[in-house]
């Protein structure tokens, strides 16, 4: 059965995480709370099986994190939350959809009239060492009072922008 994901599933999708995904949780509940987004589970008895998500904006949509738990895959359940998510959309005006494909993934999508428009290329490594440049701070949420409260002031006087913090870890998808 296909049906809207609510708040108090959450506690129950931990066991759909995907290895090599950065965690599910936070994008998912992003997605429950977003008026743009809807987020779609698949259950068999009690036991959430897969999971999606749309997102709208205008006329343009993106499918995201579909999701289906490994015991239960080549049983369409990926194909279902897909084209529910797409027909959901497009009734809401969506003209231009897409998604990026993981290759597990790829055949479904072509089988419900997806065509690849642009190969993706994703790529893994350590990331520099910290340290480096000593004029260059890495985000520390402690940083933030002393920004607003010096700094921002001096850069609002000044008009100079002093400096730029940005975080490791997105607040958002």
């Amino acid at each position: 059965m296909i049906a809207n994901l609510s708040p108090e599933d959450l506690a129950n999708i931990q066991h759909l995480q995907v290895k090599d995904w950065p965690d599910i949780l936070p994008p998912f509940a992003y997605y429950l709370r977003s008026n743009y987004c809807l987020a779609l589970k698949a259950q068999m008895g009690e036991k959430i099986v897969g999971l999606g998500a749309g997102i709208l904006y205008g006329r343009s949509g993106w499918l995201a994190h579909i999701v289906v738990d490994p015991a239960e895959r080549k049983r369409g359940i990926g194909t279902r939350i897909s084209q529910s998510l797409a027909e959901t959309l497009e009734k809401q005006g969506c003209k231009t959809l897409l998604l990026t494909a993981t290759a597990l993934g790829e055949p479904i999508y072509r089988k419900i009239g997806f065509e690849i428009d642009t190969p993706i290329h994703f790529f893994q490594g350590k990331a520099a060492t910290p340290g480096l440049n000593p004029h260059i701070w890495g985000f520390h949420p402690s940083y933030t009072a002393f920004c607003f409260r010096w700094i921002r002031p001096l850069a609002e006087k000044t008009g100079k922008n002093y400096l730029a913090l940005t975080s490791p870890t997105p607040s958002c998808i």
